[in-house]
């Protein structure tokens, strides 16, 4: 009984896993092809501003999000 079961684990870790690596290429293809609709689009210089200016947003995101996710839990808690 154990072994069956360890099986069912194993067939479920690496469906999960699949699915979570799909997960991963499909992002990575579709954040590939905007940006190459966006740099047709925009042309060089709109793109670089584009890229710039998404640029600054994720860093200025991430730097917003530094600890508050801690606090929250605290104060909630």
């Amino acid at each position: 009984m154990t072994e069956d079961r360890s099986g069912e684990q194993v067939g479920r870790l690496a469906k999960q896993s699949a699915l979570l690596l799909s997960s991963g290429v499909v992002s990575y293809t579709g954040a590939f092809a905007l940006s190459i609709v966006l740099a047709r689009a925009l042309g060089a210089s709109g793109f670089g501003a584009w890229a710039v200016g998404f640029g600054l947003a994720k860093t200025f995101a991430t730097l917003g999000l530094m600890g508050a996710d801690w606090i929250i839990l605290r104060q909630g808690s």
